[in-house]
């Protein structure tokens, strides 16, 4: 008896060691932005597009991407089926309710929501509120804020209360609304019943939260000035420090996440399957706590501010200040990559929730840099598939269908500059960056 306990007790500390299967390496794409700050592309593919430092990202239950384009003053949606971008909410002028969201105004949008009816929270900074987006009637209301900064309005309705930059907000299964109110250094709750509004907590920096949705009780909240992740029980008060040590850095990877220590957490999102990933801005990398064994991995990164590492394995890529982030259904992880204006996603490799494999395309472009001429592989064999050439203002300039597994692209024509090719297969849409010299 006593041998198989060492035997166990080994091999546990052998996956500590060596990290489980579950967090192996996945491989990363851009989804949407040319890399260039600016506005464009609205109606053509998100790759194409141009955004002003991305700061949210969410996926509602039909697969359409939303993304907080923070200095574009807007919210965009990539659609599902044919990988278009389009301006769903904000870019217009009215600071009125119960209208298209395409007339409000937004001074400050820093994070998207969806809850489990597609209704949408955008929180703004600046304007010191939390909109929501109503699936049923497509139109905006406040869900906490009445455009005036403060710090009052408990007991009173959402819409009366005031806020001081509000950085992030969420709902629990009963439709409690949460929201990190910064500058009042409280966690707001508004009442999914009655609509009344309370604070939860008072807590310094906070700057996101999540509520856990395999429970009732458990909100996990960041703090920045802290580096640190708490879990707050929303039935009893009771906060507990899930991540950090409370100093600044980027240890502690494949160890206990109390150990750790991290910079500044900027999102926070909790899968159904125990799973609290964090985007740290301030060393540009995306991290994962298992809340079951509460062990932490870094899963996308190198640590270094950049952009590189499409096509490859995500903790392998550069990031630049990494901001919102979302994990769907069968285990994509969507990253705001605010510094390099983009969309980033990492496709999971290893078992998926369910047992199965997840399928991974591999795509290579070489060489790259190139004089124009250079080959597309892909181990997932192409068939009659579309593929488009966009240059860095979203213009297409080049398209062709291709078959098999490895294709000559000759792009001899064009000048030099940046590139994206792009095409969608059975597997997802895929993005990849060229160099003409």
């Amino acid at each position: 008896m006593k041998h198989i306990l060492r035997k166990s007790f080994t091999a546990a500390m052998l996956a500590v060691a060596c990290g489980s299967v579950a967090h192996a390496q996945g491989t990363i794409s851009t989804i949407a932005g040319n890399g260039l700050s600016g506005f464009g592309g609205d109606g053509g593919p998100a790759v194409g597009s141009v955004l002003s430092s991305p700061s949210g990202v969410a996926l509602d239950a039909s697969g359409n991407v939303f993304i907080v384009d923070k200095y574009n003053y807007r919210l965009r949606k990539i659609d599902a089926a044919s990988g278009n971008i389009s301006t769903y909410a904000g870019g217009g002028t009215s600071t009125a309710y119960d209208i298209d969201p395409t007339t409000a105004m937004f001074e400050m949008p820093t994070s998207v929501y969806i809850n489990g009816l597609n209704d949408i929270l955008v929180t703004d900074h600046f304007f010191d509120m939390t909109f929501k987006i109503d699936h049923s009637s497509g139109h905006l209301f406040s869900r906490c804020g009445s455009h005036s900064q403060g710090c009052d309005g408990d007991g009173g309705s959402g819409e009366g209360a005031r806020m001081m930059l509000p950085a992030a907000s969420c709902e629990d299964a009963a439709g409690n609304a949460y929201m990190a109110d910064q500058g009042c250094g409280k966690i707001r709750k508004v009442d999914g019943a009655t609509g009344l509004v309370s604070t939860l907590a008072t807590l310094s920096g906070v700057n996101a939260v999540f509520f856990d949705p395999t429970t009732t009780t458990d909100l996990y909240v960041s703090q920045m000035y802290t580096h640190q992740i708490l879990k707050i029980n929303v039935a009893t008060g009771v906060t507990t420090v899930v991540v950090g040590t409370g100093v600044a850095g980027n240890t502690g990877n494949v160890g206990y996440a109390i150990n750790a220590t991290i910079g500044m957490p900027t999102a926070i999102f909790v899968d159904n399957h125990h799973g609290l990933y964090f985007t740290d801005a301030t060393y540009n990398v995306v991290r994962k706590v298992n809340l079951t064994t509460g062990q932490i991995y870094n899963i996308a990164g190198t640590g270094v501010a950049g952009y590189s590492g499409d096509g490859a394995a995500s903790q392998l890529a550069e990031l630049n200040n990494p901001q919102g982030i979302w994990v769907d259904n069968s285990g994509y992880i969507y990253i705001a990559d605010a510094g390099n204006n983009v969309i980033r996603k990492i496709k999971p490799k290893g078992p998926k929730a369910n047992g199965a494999m997840t399928e991974i395309s591999e795509v290579s472009v070489y060489p790259n840099p190139t004089s124009g001429v250079f080959t597309l592989f892909t181990d997932e064999e192409l068939s009659n598939t579309n593929v488009t050439v966009y240059n860095v203002v979203g213009q297409q300039v080049y398209s062709t269908v291709l078959s098999g597994n490895s294709n000559n692209i000759d792009l001899g024509q064009q000048a030099p500059g940046l590139y994206t090719v792009a095409f969608k297969t059975a597997s997802g849409m895929h993005t990849e960056r060229v160099t003409i010299q």
